[in-house]
């Protein structure tokens, strides 16, 4: 395996706000997941990193990468038992379904899953994935928050508490 060409890690730049739950309908559709944005670049070797879109385009060969988060509701109240936030990577635009997951998760596939036990205060998750890269493929870091409808959830970014990653091995 070759040494790395490119590496970057970026978080959110500040606590995001009205991040909707999965089944909450805005303007006549779920919100689905959210594309979490990540402006905050701390490491962009090779400068395949656009943090303007937070899109990480690495050159072709294998890559590993994933990410980390806390998650808390809106308000500072507790995380209701049984809730659970998803993390999705997505490929050109699609969802990435990791190959050694792909039978499980392939009418959902996440790369990592935090389920709340008993009302705590915040909740962390993090998931990583290996992939081959051409070149031209895209990712993006996206997830979904599974609370109750019309509930509204805040990302931590206080010592870059949210972050997306990404390693490029190169062909």
């Amino acid at each position: 395996m070759s040494a790395p060409e490119g590496w970057f890690a970026a978080s959110i730049a500040a606590d995001l706000q009205n991040i909707p739950d999965y089944n909450t309908v805005i303007n006549g559709a779920l919100a689905k997941d959210q594309k979490i944005p990540t402006p905050n670049v701390l490491l962009n070797q090779g400068n395949f990193f656009d943090p303007v879109t937070s899109i990480w385009m690495p050159p072709a060969g294998l890559v590993v990468l994933g990410s980390y988060c806390v998650w808390e509701l809106e308000s500072g109240q507790a995380v209701p038992e049984g809730s659970y936030i998803a993390l999705k990577i997505r490929k050109n635009g699609g969802d990435y379904i990791p190959f050694q997951a792909a039978a499980i998760l392939s009418d959902d596939p996440e790369i990592g899953r935090g389920i709340a036990p008993t009302s705590p205060a915040a909740l962390g998750t993090n998931g990583e994935i290996m992939d081959v890269s051409s070149g031209t493929d895209t990712y993006e870091l996206y997830m979904a928050f599974f609370v109750a409808a019309g509930a509204l959830h805040r990302l931590q970014a206080t010592g870059n508490r949210t972050r997306f990653w990404g390693i490029a091995f190169g062909a």
